[in-house]
């Protein structure tokens, strides 16, 4: 619980000090980690047999 409360102070701040909202800095966060993997993809998906 008490890590829930430490990440979610961080992102306030976060936000706070950038001028957008929690939702936006998540968002901007997640589009850079998927953007990352999908240009340096680790894992390989099952391919479907023909």
């Amino acid at each position: 619980m008490a890590t829930a409360l430490r990440a979610w102070t961080s992102l306030k701040l976060i936000a706070y000090q950038t001028a957008i909202t929690v939702y936006q800095l998540k968002q901007g966060l997640l589009d850079d980690y998927l953007r990352r993997e999908t240009a340096q993809a680790i894992l390989r998906f099952a391919e479907v047999p023909r």
